[in-house]
């Protein structure tokens, strides 16, 4: 005779993502990282809680480049610190292969969809099947065509889309392809059953209503940090003054202004580089800027431009989580910018606060989606009062005059409103909790 299986054995959580596990190039990529960590923590902890169980098997799947794709990276190192935080938590991984030269496009994107629908119907029959499917590349999961298909072999089916942008957000490139899949989306969810639209952030999900027509309830998944992760044990590094050192050399004495970040238009670069030459206060800028490509066109001009401009400014090319550690620690350091002018979430103003020293640099944003969800102006941070470098330039001024006490009683007040807001161990518990109401309730017929 088969045993019938626990819940907690039939359950299986799918979290499909693009970014974090082999690659590291947005937000997006932290969310997947915070998620591997708090999942072990949450496994230890939930019961002393009452908060609901994880299911015992959750999978990640993620794209895996066959050859080399330009605007798909992997980068090696990141590859192993996601595979032991999923080793710790007991999280499987499902790489999903592919082959294109252009990986932000649709017609990349089903091929990776048709890999995740198959991993599911040949690992996953009879289970219960939560899907949290990660922004645009896997918009297409809850497609008829797909969702059927899984439907055949599971117990169950219930897919929950994570959207961190959208083509009809300003600033972003027009890509009709793109447009078409989210307004077939947004229009599945509406009607059809058991599929959800997580709420990030009250502005993204506003955009998500205003923009598409989304009628039905959101589930909770508010962006959130792991604030057990070591990035935010306040623990300093005697590494760190050599790692700025050889990254920005041409840094002088005066204060330092901070951003890290992507170099498309839509992250604002140049309205910040606009913003410091309108400063008229001795102030440099250190940058990381971060390309789709290795030989990234916007890049590429961000930097012809400082070359001509009369600001001082130091760049580093390519993303090191590392290195905006360190340079949060560098007495130099005040401000650290946000210039988005278009930004669904935004994580910096959760983490720069637990970054450094206690009288670190201050969140500095434009008043954009995300950011004006979390940067209450003069009391977490610095808001401007509109996207725009004079703006922007006038909230820098603010926060280049205040003192190492304002700066740290600033920095405290931002740290507490994370805490009791941005919590990802918090919005795990509150996710699974609603779960529990809507996907795996007691008595719900398996189909």
């Amino acid at each position: 005779m088969t045993e019938t299986p626990r819940d907690s054995d039939a359950r299986v959580l799918v979290y499909a993502t693009y970014d974090g596990v082999n690659t590291m190039k947005h937000g997006i990529g932290t969310q997947t990282q915070y998620f591997l960590s708090a999942a072990a923590r949450y496994r230890n902890e939930s019961w002393s809680y009452g908060w609901p169980d994880l299911p015992d098997d959750v999978v990640v799947a993620y794209p895996e480049p066959l050859g080399e794709t330009p605007d798909y990276l992997v980068d090696e190192e990141t590859l192993r610190g996601a595979t032991a935080a999923a080793e710790q938590a007991r999280i499987r991984f499902a790489p999903l292969p592919f082959r294109a030269d252009n990986f932000w496009r649709a017609a990349t994107w089903y091929p990776i969809v048709e890999q995740l629908t198959e991993y599911v119907v040949d690992n996953l029959r009879g289970r219960e099947l939560l899907i949290v499917a990660i922004d645009a590349v896997f918009l297409a999961i809850s497609e008829s065509r797909y969702l059927d298909r899984m439907k055949s072999a599971c117990a169950s089916v219930a897919i929950v889309h994570g959207l961190y942008s959208s083509a009809r957000q300003d600033f972003v490139p027009v890509d009709p392809d793109r447009e078409a899949l989210e307004v077939a989306c947004i229009d599945r969810v509406n009607t059809v059953p058991d599929l959800y639209v997580g709420d990030l952030t009250p502005s993204f999900t506003e955009h998500l209503v205003d923009a598409f027509g989304l009628t039905k309830a959101t589930a909770p998944m508010r962006q959130s940090i792991e604030l057990t992760d070591p990035d935010f044990s306040g623990r300093y590094d005697p590494r760190y003054p050599h790692l700025v050192e050889r990254a920005f050399p041409d840094l002088g004495p005066e204060p330092v202004v901070v951003y890290g970040g992507r170099a498309d238009p839509a992250k604002g670069f140049d309205m910040l580089v606009d913003a410091i030459a309108l400063c008229d206060m001795p102030v440099q800028l250190a940058a990381t800027l971060v390309g789709y490509r290795t030989e990234d066109d916007n890049v590429r001009m961000h930097l012809n431009t400082l070359a001509k401009s009369n600001i001082s400014a130091s760049i580093h090319v390519g993303f090191s989580r590392e290195l905006l550690m360190a340079l949060s620690w560098d007495p130099r350091v005040v401000a650290w910018a946000c210039p988005s002018r278009c930004e669904t979430v935004g994580a910096l103003p959760q983490e720069v606060p637990f970054w450094g020293r206690e009288s670190g640099p201050v969140i500095v944003a434009t008043p954009v989606g995300g950011l004006k969800d979390q940067v209450v102006d003069g009391y977490t941070g610095m808001l401007a009062a509109h996207p725009a470098a004079d703006a922007l330039s006038d909230s820098l001024r603010r926060a280049l005059t205040l003192s190492d006490q304002e700066r740290a009683e600033l920095r405290a007040r931002a740290r507490l409103e994370v805490r009791a807001t941005r919590n990802f161990q918090f919005m795990l518990a509150e996710f699974l909790t609603w779960c529990e109401r809507h996907i795996w309730p007691a008595g719900r017929p398996s189909r």
